[in-house]
């Protein structure tokens, strides 16, 4: 029997790459998708060395803006998971660092909403996801919706059985609504526009581990 293979997008990151590490354990393959393909290993784990089951995971660098640089690794995969997202939106960053005054930071940041990328689901074939807001920003509604929306679309035209989105159990006061209601849009979309797709939505801030 062929082995199971497990595609992870945000892979390399600190709740990716634990998703890489239990699926490979248990012996699936695991391709690892990521702008930067393996993580520093500092800073999602507690040491610089590369442990030993992550010669077990294919680290892929891949642009989740860019369809046609992830799609050729969803060919057979078992299951395909978006672990991406963002807690904080360059506003708010640009606030704390102090790169930005609050006044007009705080605004922007807390506002009710904000510009993703053109419609995920009406896109060219091939064609990237391009963020709406004038200065491009990576806002909530770019990176934890569309992104999702369009990886399973992808997921679902290469007819992989199952697609898993990480999604959150709720916010906290320091973060914008947004956080959250971009990852309920998400789950909503999905689900309402790709029937065909066997879905999971999961909340890590509901795990035991």
């Amino acid at each position: 029997m062929a082995a199971k293979r497990l595609v992870v997008a945000g892979g390399s990151g600190f709740l990716g790459s634990r998703i890489c590490k239990h699926a490979s354990v248990r012996g699936w393959e695991v391709v690892s998708l990521s702008r930067s393909g393996e993580p520093q290993w500092d800073t999602v784990t507690a040491s610089k060395e590369r442990p030993g089951w992550a010669s077990d995971v294919e680290w892929a660098k891949a642009d989740i803006l860019k369809p046609s640089t992830y799609k050729p690794y969803l060919k057979d995969a078992t299951a395909v998971v978006h672990s991406m997202g963002i807690l904080l939106e360059a506003d708010y960053k640009g606030v704390v660092s102090g790169k930005e005054s609050i006044i007009s930071g705080l605004q922007r940041a807390f506002s009710s909403t904000k510009r993703g990328t053109q419609d995920p689901l009406n896109r060219g074939v091939g064609e990237e996801l391009r963020p709406q807001e004038s200065d491009g920003q990576l806002t909530y509604e770019v990176m934890n919706r569309d992104t999702a929306i369009a990886l399973a679309q992808e997921s679902s035209f290469e007819h992989v059985p199952t697609f898993v989105y990480i999604s959150a159990a709720g916010g906290a006061p320091i973060l914008p609504s947004r956080y959250i209601s971009t990852k309920r849009e998400a789950e909503s979309i999905i689900s309402q526009s790709l029937p065909d797709l066997r879905k999971s939505s999961h909340y890590p801030s509901r795990w035991v581990e």
